[in-house]
């Protein structure tokens, strides 16, 4: 600047000159705000996953990742994160049928922001028509005494782990093992526990005897069994029928684990049909039966109970054709098909096996094998007669629940319910 001129001047010197310097404060970067109005959407549910979406407003700050959390709580206690740079995640490995609570948290240079909680529930688990719906697990009020223990792996009849029932982290049952070792899951309905599965012990846990002419597979002597307490796989083939499922099939003194008089045969003629006209037993409460130590063969009035709770409607009463939910309890690819809204065999029914009962058409067994891939046989425990016992019969191009009373020598399927 020059004394005798009104502008200043800008020109270019030599660096060697000496001249004035005033210093300048540097000026602050301006503050990044955190991300804002954080959300995220859920969908694309299936059985076992859950696609969430993040969205977020930046606030002129690139957002540079996602955190995104997980829980069966509301609260989002125990919750699962998983961090990713993407806006969608999908979660994995869920558990079928389960409500879901998930929140995100977006971040970027200004820090990080989380959104509300959001749920969505997974889907029930496909019926492939091979049985693979979830069981739910049974929320029990009482352990067993001595029961409940680590998961055990049958290695042959022995008794050792009869009863022994495997518990979740939530107190939960969720499977038991019978006396031969064998471990079936379990599923609730209602207030009943129930076998997902149809029993398939081969020894008294009486008496330790074998119920099942094993070693020949074939013919109909009833020497090698205990008095009239008979079982046998269908078409006395477990190699084909045991991977299926089907369990065995029981005469009603083999599923009550008591003997008739020896009088009482295992193959019906014209000849020897009266031959149990002597044998009248009638248990009072829970008669365990061979179902495993603290569960016990159902009695008629526990049959209807769960006829209830999955019809909607009472059909205790009745006999015959009852209600409208035999595709409910029903599972399997084996049922011949059927286009009879609700039965068994109608593999298009959205309600097939929605109770988890998982039903499969094991047939029977009467002097001969009959049924199977056409119809399950159940017994109770409630003798109708002499003669009889009650029953239930699923018929694979009927929607109702048979209920009626069959000859105690008939082979049936056994199922049991909890004590």
């Amino acid at each position: 600047m020059l004394y005798n001129t009104a502008g200043v001047y800008r020109n270019g010197n030599t660096k060697v000159n000496g001249r004035s310097v005033r210093c300048l404060r540097d000026e602050e970067a301006a503050a990044a705000s955190a991300p804002s109005n954080v959300g995220v959407t859920l969908g694309d549910a299936t059985a076992n996953s859950l696609t969430a979406t993040a969205t977020a407003d930046d606030n002129g700050s690139a957002i540079t990742g996602y955190e995104y959390c997980i829980s069966t709580n509301a609260d989002m206690s125990g919750a699962t994160c998983e961090n990713a740079t993407e806006t969608t995640h999908t979660f994995t490995g869920l558990t079928a049928n389960t409500t879901y609570y998930v929140t995100v948290k977006a971040t970027n240079a200004g820090g990080g922001t989380t959104s509300e909680v959001t749920s969505a529930s997974t889907t029930a688990a496909a019926d492939d028509c091979a049985g693979n719906k979830t069981p739910t697990p049974c929320t029990v009020s009482a352990a067993h005494a001595a029961q409940t223990g680590d998961a055990f792996t049958g290695n042959g009849y022995n008794g050792a782990n009869d009863g022994l029932e495997t518990v979740n982290g939530s107190g939960q049952v969720t499977s038991v093992t019978d006396y031969d070792g064998n471990v079936y899951p379990v599923v609730q309905i209602g207030s009943q526990c129930w076998l997902a599965e149809n029993l398939r012990v081969t020894h008294s846990p009486k008496t330790g005897t074998c119920l099942v002419n094993t070693a020949g597979k074939t013919g109909n002597s009833v020497a090698s069994y205990e008095g009239s307490k008979v079982a046998h796989w269908y078409n006395n083939d477990p190699d084909t029928y045991a991977p299926k499922g089907y369990g065995l099939l029981y005469n009603w003194c083999a599923a009550m684990d008591t003997a008739n008089p020896s009088s009482y045969v295992e193959v019906p003629t014209a000849s020897n049909s009266g031959n149990n006209s002597s044998f009248s037993f009638t248990p009072s409460g829970n008669h365990r039966g061979i179902c495993p130590e603290g569960w016990h063969v159902p009695t008629d009035a526990e049959w209807s109970a769960m006829e209830l709770e999955v019809n909607g409607s009472d059909v205790s009463s009745a006999t015959g054709d009852r209600g409208s939910h035999a595709g409910k309890l029903s599972t399997g690819c084996d049922w011949t098909t059927s286009t009879t809204v609700n039965a068994p065999g109608n593999y298009s029914n959205a309600e097939r096996n929605s109770s988890v009962f998982a039903a499969v058409p094991a047939g029977r067994f009467y002097s001969s094998f009959y049924d199977a891939g056409n119809n399950a046989h159940f017994w109770s425990s409630s003798q109708y007669s002499i003669h009889d016992a009650w029953c239930r019969d699923l018929f694979y191009y009927i929607a109702g629940v048979f209920r009626s009373y069959s000859n105690k020598l008939t082979g049936r399927s056994v199922r049991c319910l909890r004590d």
